[in-house]
């Protein structure tokens, strides 16, 4: 009994020391509280019953370090007590005032603890908590947006446990503590974001299930967070509420989102958790509602035949599920697909391709409007969403026959010319079955292959209309051999109008492509379809421009068909003459003249089958060539004369030249030799010393073509171009070379030949040595028509070359003695 007494002055004495002005000695007279009330054998409930409104006092202390002891004690000396009605009612108030009151406390550890301390009071005072959830209430929405993380932290876990403690007296003032937890979602540290979304998921599933609307949005937002963990917490929120939320029915449209974007979660072992969780959801969906899925259950196939490799099918319940609510949230998803933010485009491309695979045939009746939404995604520049979506398209090609879709996708190849139809349709088309395909395999050509679809000269537009080639010939195979027409225009046409050179690889690979699915060779496949394509392009020939595409559809054919160009070079022909028109675009004609000078150059391969290329090449010279030679005014015609006699002389090369077209070309040629640009000039005298070739062959040289040719070659000995001299010397000596023409009078040209020697002499003395020894070589030539002429004009004193001037007169010597 003393000793009781004892120990009751100590505390009496203690709680006195706790009203001094000495912060020092009320902190030593809590810590003297706390020995007696824990250390000593003592009645620890009498002993606080005695004290315990003198501790609580201290929490108004003035010393933040005797306020955060005080709580520091009331924590231990509870978590010791027995549970009694006045604690709680005794500490709430105090608590109150201290964390929202007009002063408040200052103490970022002091809020903590007195957090850590309601922590408590939840915990052992359950019984007593519907009377304070007011209080409690009021303390949660201040302390849970407080400045310090951990207080944070600590009052959403207050906020779970008080929610799981008294549910049925939580829900009514649940949805005044949801904008504070929300704001904790977008806190910088990732544990308060944790905390926060374990909150909400507590507050919503024990308190007012309609805060479910505003909550969806902002754990939507953290699906795209940075750390794992937290979009892991949200996942695991969503599934315990597809599993445990009272109203749920009414919220599987908001919640199925969230868990389906779950699942392409990057972190294959938290894939594997949600995966697991979403799976539970599904199987408890179906025992909830196994009469009326009875049917389903009893005859839908477990596996289907024809289903995405290497993807494992959801159950029936997560099927059902994802079919009845799809209609709500599919146009949401689509919406977030233009979103200016890549990251909720890339998570609603995913979204989408996996709620595609739920949805199976079910997504039929709603492709009409997707698919619009797919077209403009699949050009996103974020490759993540134009693969997610293409992966998604994909999916829709493993559950909707070819005969559903492409009536949707069809018409949308023409009205929009869109490179991202054509990345769907050939998605579509990848996963599609062959037999199923082949009836639409016509349509599909058909409209792949007009002019207003293939010819397009954007890159991306033309590689999906590769692909979608592609992806027929894959799909396919050799029933494409009935459409290989319509497919050879698609590829020639993208190979003719491509500005890329991967374009134009991708084409040659394709039109490989569609020869091993007929089972010839790519030549094979220009010999059998140029034909018809000619007759195709060269309607309305003659309206042709630069940006003609039929043009440049020609120009590959050209450069591309190889011999199956010299078996139609009567409709090509036809086809030059209409479209070389002289008011065409110089550029246009100028492009075309180098396609034409590619196939004379590779007669080789275009005209490997022809019988008679010279009846060709005449009627190329004549009907195509002749008129380009045409001297006009300006340098675009100037550097069209030059390609033209470029070509001219290509062709020439390849025959012998008869009379026929000597006579209607010789004069342009002539003109030519004078022109200004020195190229023109140079390919002007190859032509000309051609056909004086092929007139010395053909043994058909008269007088009349010598005294109209030299003349005019003559006065090329003085160009300014060295090939151009040179060529004229060669020319010179084929004109005067023996024997000559039998109309042809040395005596009566005796004039015309002193003045050919005088200038073929004057240029002996050219200062470049090499064109001094061309001249020497060219004179030895034509002097058998005449030594003893030429010789009689060589004045050796006038020379400074007097080297060649001896040899040439002993070149001559020995002529005359001969």
């Amino acid at each position: 009994m003393a000793q009781n007494n004892s120990d009751e002055i100590l505390l009496y004495k203690y709680c006195n020391e706790l009203g001094s002005d000495n912060k020092k000695q009320r902190k030593t007279a809590l810590d003297n509280i706390r020995k007696e009330i824990l250390n000593k054998n003592t009645d620890i409930i009498s002993s606080f019953e005695k004290c315990k409104k003198h501790v609580i006092r201290c929490f108004n202390d003035s010393s933040e370090n005797v306020r955060e002891y005080a709580v520091v004690i009331m924590i231990e000396i509870l978590r010791t007590v027995p549970v009694e009605d006045s604690n709680i009612s005794l500490l709430m108030p105090a608590i109150h005032e201290r964390l929202c009151g007009e002063v408040g406390e200052s103490s970022e550890e002091v809020r903590l603890c007195l957090v850590n301390l309601l922590s408590i009071l939840i915990e052992c005072y359950k019984n007593q908590l519907p009377g304070y959830l007011n209080e409690f209430i009021s303390i949660f929405v201040k302390t849970i947006v407080d400045p310090y993380p951990k207080v944070k932290i600590e009052s959403c876990s207050c906020v779970t446990k008080l929610a799981m403690s008294i549910p049925q007296h939580f829900h009514m003032q649940s949805e005044t503590l949801i904008p504070p937890l929300i704001q904790t979602l977008t806190y910088q540290q990732y544990r308060v974001r944790i905390a926060g979304v374990n909150s909400i998921g507590a507050v919503v599933r024990y308190g007012n299930n309609k805060s479910v609307s505003d909550v969806c949005g902002p754990l939507a937002e953290r699906l795209f967070d940075q750390h794992h963990a937290v979009r892991m917490a949200v996942a695991r929120v969503v599934g315990l509420w597809l599993l445990e939320l009272h109203d749920r029915y009414s919220y599987f449209h908001k919640l199925i989102p969230l868990m389906l974007t779950s699942l392409t979660e990057e972190i294959p072992e938290h894939r594997k958790e949600v995966e697991e969780l979403w799976d539970k959801v599904g199987k408890q969906f179906l025992i909830e509602n196994e009469n009326d899925l009875k049917d389903k259950i009893d005859y839908l196939q477990e596996k289907l035949e024809h289903y995405p490799p290497n993807t494992e099918r959801p159950n029936l319940g997560c099927r059902t599920l994802v079919q009845r609510e799809l209609s709500k949230y599919l146009p949401a998803v689509t919406l977030e697909l233009d979103d200016w933010k890549a990251d909720i485009r890339v998570k609603s491309a995913q979204l989408l391709c996996v709620t595609v695979q739920h949805a199976e045939s079910c997504i039929t009746q709603h492709l009409e409007k997707t698919l619009p939404a797919l077209y403009r995604a699949c050009g996103d520049p974020d490759t993540r969403v134009s693969d997610n979506i293409e992966l998604a398209a994909q999916m829709v090609g493993y559950f909707v026959p070819p005969d559903v879709y492409c009536r949707l996708i069809l018409p949308s190849v023409e009205e929009m010319t869109s490179a991202g139809v054509l990345r769907v349709l050939a998605a579509v088309l990848r996963s599609s079955v062959r037999c199923q395909v082949q009836p639409e395999l016509s349509a599909i050509v058909e409209k792949l292959s007009l002019d207003a679809v293939c010819h397009s000269r954007q890159a991306g537009y033309q590689q999906q209309l590769l692909n979608v080639v592609s992806t027929l010939q894959q799909v396919s195979q050799e029933d494409l051999i009935s459409v290989t027409q319509n497919l050879f225009v698609v590829t020639i046409s993208v190979l003719g109008l491509a500005t890329e050179a991967s374009i134009t690889g991708q084409a040659q690979e394709v039109m490989k492509g569609l020869a091993d699915c007929n089972g010839i060779t790519v030549q094979e496949l220009y010999e059998r379809h140029t034909s018809a394509l000619l007759e195709q392009v060269a309607v309305r020939v003659q309206d042709w421009t630069l940006h003609s595409p039929q043009r440049y559809v020609f120009e590959a054919l050209l450069t591309n068909a190889g011999a199956a160009v010299g078996q139609n070079m009567d409709r090509i022909l036809d086809i030059l003459e209409g479209s070389l028109q002289p008011d065409l675009e110089p550029e246009a004609t100028l492009q075309m003249l180098m396609a034409v000078s590619y196939v004379v150059t590779h007669s080789a391969e275009t005209l490997s089958g022809v019988t008679d290329v010279s009846q060709i090449i005449h009627s190329l010279c004549t009907r195509v060539l002749q008129p380009q030679l045409v001297w006009r005014a300006g340098r675009a015609a100037e550097a069209l004369r030059t390609a033209a006699v470029g070509c001219v002389v290509a062709a020439l090369a390849l025959l012998t030249c008869p009379r026929s077209l000597v006579e209607p070309l010789l004069p342009l040629l002539l003109a030519l030799v004078e022109d200004s640009a020195y190229k023109t000039r140079q390919f002007a005298s190859v032509a000309v010393l051609n056909i004086v070739k092929s007139l010395r062959t053909l043994e058909a040289l008269t007088a009349q073509d010598i005294d109209t040719i030299y003349p005019v070659i003559m006065k090329r000995l003085d160009d300014n171009n060295d090939a151009v001299r040179e060529t004229a010397v060669q020319t010179l000596s084929q004109l005067f070379s023996t024997p000559l023409p039998p109309d042809y009078s040395v005596e009566c040209h005796r004039a015309s030949l002193e003045v050919l020697f005088d200038t073929m002499l004057l240029h002996l003395d050219d200062p470049v040595p090499s064109f001094q020894d061309i001249i020497l070589n060219g004179l030895r030539d034509i002097s058998c028509i005449h030594p003893q002429l030429l010789k009689s004009r060589i004045q050796k004193d006038n020379f400074r070359n007097k080297c060649s001037c001896q040899q040439l007169i002993g070149f001559l010597e020995g002529q005359l003695h001969i």
